[in-house]
């Protein structure tokens, strides 16, 4: 019998420079369960600061707004 699928709340893998807009998760995500929160704010996917996902089987998304030096972007998401 497979095991359950496990949620993961971690911080983005990737430079925080104000530039740098392409991150990873620590490891693949199922596609649609992403959730990405930059400073604690959860952003949404369908708008103009939101993120996109890239290749959850590598784990890659990129945010539409570089974070600024200083700024926090954790991912939510559960393990493919």
């Amino acid at each position: 019998m497979p095991l359950p699928p496990r949620s993961r709340f971690l911080e983005a893998v990737g430079t925080i420079d104000g530039a740098n807009r392409d991150f990873e998760a620590p490891g693949p995500y199922v596609p649609g369960t992403l959730r990405v929160l930059r400073n604690g704010r959860l952003l949404a996917r369908d708008l103009a600061d939101g993120y996109d996902e890239l290749d959850p089987a590598a784990g890659t998304l990129r945010v539409r707004v570089a974070p600024d030096a200083g700024d926090v972007l954790f991912v939510f998401y559960t393990e493919a």
